[in-house]
């Protein structure tokens, strides 16, 4: 069986070392990155399960990073983890494009649930997407792995039961 292979992003050294230790000790692959630019190079040089990502980073917030990685990629979980606790951050995390969002300070174990819970439902979705990527119908083009369909009146976004109506 695959061990999935996650991206933490976290610029806190002990709450990082921590964290990788303890995922690690879960049988999960870590890529560790302390800033927002090391993000983006890791995140563009390989595919991860999941994305752990703290928004305060010393040179760009992580609203930003959530917001392109759900662009590159519509079905990878991402799981916020920071010290921005008030209600409208949890909101903002959530709207931009997080499935999860965990206020430090945090409950390893109840971390560690919300990790194996989001691989878990992600993997519910891989089985589809391990078949044809897009479909071609005439001059339209429909793109199932990001839920997308090109038509001659542009881009369109589809939700998860479009996509498997459409596939059926």
């Amino acid at each position: 069986m695959k061990k999935p292979y996650i991206l933490l992003v976290e610029d806190e050294i002990h709450i990082a070392q921590g964290l990788i230790f303890n995922l690690e000790l879960e049988g999960f692959l870590v890529t560790h990155a302390e800033t927002g630019a090391a993000a983006k190079e890791a995140f563009s040089n390989r595919s991860y399960d999941l994305v752990i990502l703290d928004l305060m980073l010393p040179d760009s917030h992580g609203i930003e990073l959530c917001r392109q990685m759900r662009q590159a990629e519509p079905q990878l979980p991402i799981l916020i983890l920071t010290a921005l606790g008030e209600e409208q951050d949890r909101v903002n995390g959530l709207k931009e494009g997080a499935d999860d969002y965990l206020t430090k300070p945090f409950r390893l174990e109840e971390f560690l649930l919300r990790v194996h819970g989001m691989l878990r439902r992600s993997a519910w979705y891989q089985n589809s997407y391990n078949k044809e990527e897009a479909y071609l119908f005439g001059s339209s083009r429909i793109d199932l792995k990001n839920l997308e369909a090109t038509t001659a009146n542009g881009k369109i976004r589809l939700t998860e039961l479009e996509s498997r109506m459409l596939e059926t």
